[in-house]
């Protein structure tokens, strides 16, 4: 019972760590309204979700998932993020070198057998326009203003499969 005890008190403490690498405060948009939760299925999981600041007028959404569940997934989740967050300097000007470079850092440092889904996209606050990449993730969803919906299907394969 004491290492059933201790399990549960390590699996919870690791769930609120990880709740910790979702983003903490939004930046402000003039022209858009956003939000993200993210619920994972187990106490941890590999789901991601993020918003990348990358100048004044623009911002980077991020949605993802790695390859597996739990604590695994959990920490692929988090070299996904740290991948993210320290080449998001270059998304702006760069994105395709951005995404590259990214899917480099994962593929160097996780195993053969893991691998992550992602979209990202960069919202500009002064022409309303978005630009994405979809690397083998479901297809994001862009409500417009007009009441149209658009799928944002996949233009990439996964991240970290290949160099």
């Amino acid at each position: 019972m004491e290492a059933e005890r201790r399990v549960a008190q390590e699996l919870e403490i690791a769930k609120q760590v990880q709740a910790r690498l979702f983003p903490q405060s939004l930046p402000q948009l003039r022209t858009l309204e956003y939000a993200g939760i993210c619920i994972q299925a187990r106490e941890v999981g590999g789901d991601y979700y993020d918003f990348l600041n990358l100048d004044r007028d623009r911002l980077g959404f991020v949605i993802g998932d790695t390859s597996g569940k739990g604590i695994g997934a959990a920490l692929l989740m988090a070299n996904l993020q740290a991948n993210l967050r320290s080449q998001s300097a270059i998304a702006l000007e760069h994105p395709q070198q951005f995404l590259q470079s990214v899917n480099q850092l994962f593929y160097e440092n996780t195993t053969d057998s893991s691998y992550a889904t992602l979209v990202f996209a960069e919202y500009d606050d002064t022409s309303r326009r978005v630009r994405y990449a979809n690397c083998g993730h479901y297809p994001g969803l862009l409500f417009r203003s007009d009441q149209t919906l658009e799928r944002l299907d996949s233009t990439s394969t996964v991240l970290g499969s290949l160099p």
